[in-house]
């Protein structure tokens, strides 16, 4: 990826709009964000239009099997037959596969964000504060400023002291934001997908002929989903999976009960 390196000045050039206290940044010029609730809108809007049919707010209570294939997912009651099943549950994956008789290491990386709409100074490009571990990423008239990682905990709730940090570290690189600015913002916890190893899980499952796996992307599942698109268009087409990806094997720790 391409890259520039900034001093101060550099990166208050990059940033006229707001009032900046940083002493160098490095920009990835093919970076991008967008906003999440417009993008899966979209999504959405063009399965729809593709003829897919989308059941959503149900869920998985059983798995029925022939030999090593699945036949049907049971779920709200019904039966979902198919040739082919591909799980991509993000942290929930691994609850699925249980239904499956499938053990699949995974733990939820907790993080936060709080979206502050027309805030008084909008940053020019995302930036990621290395040192204070917060993003802050432009949504239109709207900024996000995320951060944390607990690992561990399935809960959803958020804890004031983490939000606290996040406002507070954020503010010594972009003084004028002030936390005061973000009191009346309704705080959103969202639990990440990880894996031992940090990499994602995505292949198919030995033992299940026609199940595949694509979860573990911890923080960068935007990022990877066009390549983990490809990668399992390849699987369902029955090709040899690349020597490259061999290293996702959704098998390497998972085994069956």
């Amino acid at each position: 990826m391409k890259c520039s390196f900034f001093n101060r000045e550099g990166v208050q050039a990059l940033n006229p709009n707001v009032t900046l206290d940083a002493t160098g940044a490095v920009h990835y010029l093919q970076d991008a964000a967008l906003a999440p609730g417009a993008f899966v809108a979209a999504l959405l809007s063009h399965a729809h239009a593709a003829g897919l049919k989308i059941k959503s707010r149900i869920e998985i209570t059983d798995a029925r099997r022939s030999g090593n294939h699945i036949q049907s997912l049971v779920a709200g009651g019904r039966h979902f037959a198919a040739d082919e099943f591909v799980i991509a549950g993000g942290v929930w994956t691994a609850r699925l596969l249980t239904r499956t008789g499938i053990d699949l290491p995974m733990q939820p990386g907790k993080g936060y964000s709080l979206t502050l709409d027309n805030p008084p100074e909008m940053p020019s490009v995302c930036s990621i504060l290395s040192e204070a571990h917060i993003a802050l990423t432009p949504m239109g008239r709207s900024l996000r400023v995320a951060g944390t990682m607990e690992v561990g905990t399935w809960d959803m709730k958020v804890r004031d002291g983490r939000v606290r940090g996040i406002l507070r570290r954020r503010q010594r690189f972009f003084p004028k934001l002030e936390p005061k600015l973000f009191e009346g913002v309704t705080p959103w916890a969202g639990l990440r997908p990880v894996s031992p190893d940090g990499l994602p899980y995505i292949g198919r499952r030995h033992g299940t002929g026609n199940l595949t796996v694509a979860t573990g992307h911890a923080m960068m599942g935007l990022s990877l989903a066009p390549v983990t698109r490809r990668l399992v268009g390849e699987i369902l087409e029955g090709k040899q999976p690349r020597p490259s990806a061999q290293a996702l094997d959704a098998a390497r720790f998972s085994r069956r009960r």
